[in-house]
């Protein structure tokens, strides 16, 4: 067992432990619904590991609706996510859990829905405005698209965020890029 003093360490802003939860994508893959996450956060919860810190809940693939709204935006699928994602967001945000969101810096994400190629900035400010905590953001799909081209999409979205007073709760991770 190894004891350290920490009074006199710096304290460079960052997050005492790592972030913590479950990810969709690991069990459920794309099956997955509004109830099954109010399920999971119910599970959460009573297995005690929201207590312990398990406090993320992420969306993987299959959140999203495979059109964008009339604006452009990113929108939930309103058939498996009937109240909508921010209003999911806040029903679990209300139970104690931070929730994230998933794109691809592709065209389309990995189930073929649409990605964030050319809409970085409009997607992490629809996502920052719904509430969303964490943000995955991975090249999973952007390898096999045609017009897929190499982008500074990270900076774009951290970019976009700080612009809106929210990158100190949205998270991004993304595989070549650590934060």
């Amino acid at each position: 067992k190894l004891t350290m003093d920490t009074t006199d360490a710096p304290n460079y802003g960052g997050a005492t432990v790592p972030p913590m939860g479950w990810s969709s994508w690991n069990t459920f893959r794309q099956n997955i619904n509004q109830d099954l996450i109010l399920e999971v956060a119910e599970a959460m919860e009573a297995s005690g590991l929201a207590e312990a810190g398990y406090n993320y809940i992420n969306l993987d693939d299959c959140w999203h609706s495979s059109v964008r709204d009339e604006m452009g935006r990113l929108q939930g699928d309103l058939g498996t996510f009937s109240m909508g994602i921010p209003a999911l967001i806040k029903q679990l945000n209300s139970r104690g859990f931070k929730v994230g969101l998933y794109s691809s810096n592709g065209a389309l994400t990995c189930e073929d829905l649409p990605a964030s190629l050319g809409h970085e900035r409009l997607d992490a400010k629809t996502l920052a405005s719904w509430g969303c905590e964490f943000f995955k953001y991975d090249f999973s799909a952007a390898r096999r698209s045609r017009i897929y081209r190499q982008r500074p999409g990270s900076q774009m979205q951290r970019s976009a965020l700080r612009s809106r007073h929210r990158y100190d709760r949205l998270r991004l991770r993304h595989r070549r890029i650590p934060l």
